[in-house]
């Protein structure tokens, strides 16, 4: 059971880890090793672990750290802050994983939403096409909260929004909840 539950977290932290390098443009040259290092150790992991091969405790519990980040369970830094004092790590282990936290952070590989909590897929149109719902939700939150400069207003627009939707009743109360949520990830990217 262990074997199946750590090949199951693993290929869902593989599943969400680019093949491209990382770039951080914007971080010293040092940091910029220490990130590209952390990262690529991580990310070898993740991927040798979906060939269903044993996971090591420290394996599972490091990319147990990457797959808090993509889902949005904490907040970036105080996951690093917590991985680099969590004593079931090794020493070496503790500052890949802090590194590689921060890596995936600046590279906006974190808060990974998806799109059927904002909805199942929509009745048929006249055309006969569907259209799936939640996806439409998701890009018009993302578009409101990343089209001006801080992010707060876009939260805040997408709010008032959804509240204005659910006074017409063209939105349930749960789309509501469920968008402020959705808008609060997104903002914190």
């Amino acid at each position: 059971m262990k074997r199946w539950a750590g090949a199951l977290l693993a290929a869902s932290a593989a599943g969400v880890l680019s093949a491209a390098p990382a770039a951080f443009p914007a971080v010293a040259p040092d940091a910029r090793a220490e990130l590209t290092h952390a990262v690529a150790r991580l990310d070898s992991i993740a991927l040798a672990t979906t060939r269903l091969r044993a996971v090591g405790a420290d394996d599972a519990l490091a990319l147990g750290y990457l797959e808090r980040l993509r889902l949005g369970l904490g907040s970036p830094f105080r996951l690093v802050d917590q991985a680099r004092q969590d004593p079931r790590l090794r020493p070496a282990t503790r500052h890949a994983v802090a590194w590689a936290l921060l890596g995936h952070t600046l590279t906006g590989d974190s808060y990974e939403v998806d799109p059927s909590v904002l909805g199942s897929d929509a009745p048929a149109a006249a055309d006969g096409q569907q259209t799936p719902r939640g996806a439409w939700h998701l890009r018009l939150i993302e578009r409101a909260v990343t089209s001006d400069d801080e992010p707060q207003t876009g939260e805040l627009a997408v709010r008032m929004g959804y509240a204005l939707a659910r006074g017409e009743r063209s939105v349930g109360g749960q789309a509501v909840v469920a968008s402020a949520h959705v808008a609060a990830l997104l903002g914190d990217r």
